[in-house]
């Protein structure tokens, strides 16, 4: 049963990263997710998901954003977004009790990205 709750949290993780990299792309015919704050967590069926504040890529820069999760909880999964095709993210990894995401913008504007993590209580 963990198990198989480990794997849909993974999926679900997947699942929201794909959209809203589909989303920060602009396609006008989809509705754009609401924004969620940094410090007040969305319960995702026992997981909160925390995004992080969105970090500003110069044109042909690295740039990184970390979500931390709130006091007594673990990450178990996370990814980043970004504002545009141009700008990639590059590395994606737990960090404590944080998600940190890296990318770099390949265009000839600056772009944004940030970070997401979902967690949960310890075992």
């Amino acid at each position: 049963m963990q198990r198989t709750a480990i794997l849909a949290l993974a999926a679900v993780a997947a699942l929201a990263g794909g959209v809203a990299s589909a989303t920060a792309h602009g396609d006008p015919g989809t509705p754009r997710p609401k924004e969620r704050s940094v410090r007040a967590g969305m319960d995702v069926g026992g997981f909160d998901q925390v995004f992080g504040d969105a970090v500003e890529v110069a044109p042909g820069a690295n740039g990184r954003s970390t979500a931390v999760c709130p006091v007594g909880r673990v990450p178990v999964g996370g990814g980043g977004e970004t504002s545009a095709f141009r700008i990639f993210v590059t590395d994606s990894f737990a960090q404590g009790a944080s998600w940190v995401t890296r990318g770099t913008n390949t265009g000839s504007a600056p772009e944004s990205m940030r970070a997401f993590v979902l967690c949960t209580a310890p075992r």
